[in-house]
């Protein structure tokens, strides 16, 4: 995973949101702040404001835990249905991996790739089982002035069409996942 933002075809983006600051300074003091935004996931539905989504954190055992995310935690999406208080669908998602850059050359990122996977509870029985294609990519970077968060979809094949249908099959509406997730990048650069 490469966590500065490549060049990619628009329609390959599913969030995006950058802010350009006063100087330099300021921005790499922002960029820790957005940085630590997103590496508390269960803090994602209150940095976006209402979102349909709730984030919960999970460590390599399964234990639901409150504190930034690490390599090989588990992390629970509950996805409410918009028709029905009493519905809802749970996708689990492991962080596959997290990269950490900074250079001297004005420019610093930040991010994890989330891969579907079966579960803590299946994990301790039978090990990991992941799909052969990620969910999405989380992005937080710095290049001189701007700031921006990033939520990339990263599988585009048939198995990445079933985790995209899987994670929002049950709520009705598939622009409700690209809202929740234009809404985290918002929230993640607010000021």
């Amino acid at each position: 995973m490469s966590v500065v933002p490549e060049h990619r075809p628009v329609n390959k983006i599913d969030a995006r949101s950058s802010v350009e600051l006063n100087n330099e300074k300021i921005a790499i003091v922002f960029f820790e702040v957005v940085r630590n935004r997103l590496q508390h996931v269960n803090s994602w539905p209150i940095i976006a404001e209402n979102l349909a989504t709730t984030f919960q954190l999970a460590n390599k055992e399964g234990i639901e835990v409150y504190r930034k995310a690490k390599e090989g935690d588990f992390v629970k999406m509950i996805i409410e249905s918009p028709e029905s208080k009493n519905f809802s669908s749970v996708n689990w998602n492991r962080i596959q991996s997290l990269t950490d850059i900074s250079n001297n050359d004005g420019i610093d990122s930040f991010g994890f790739n989330l891969t579907k996977c079966n579960g803590p509870i299946n994990w301790k029985k039978d090990g990991v089982h992941h799909s052969n294609d990620s969910l999405c990519e989380f992005i937080v970077a710095r290049t001189g002035k701007v700031v921006t968060a990033s939520i990339l979809e990263i599988g585009k094949d048939a198995e990445g069409a079933e985790i995209r249908k899987n994670a929002i099959g049950t709520t009705g509406s598939s622009a409700l996942v690209h809202i929740d997730w234009q809404k985290l990048a918002n929230g993640l650069i607010s000021r």
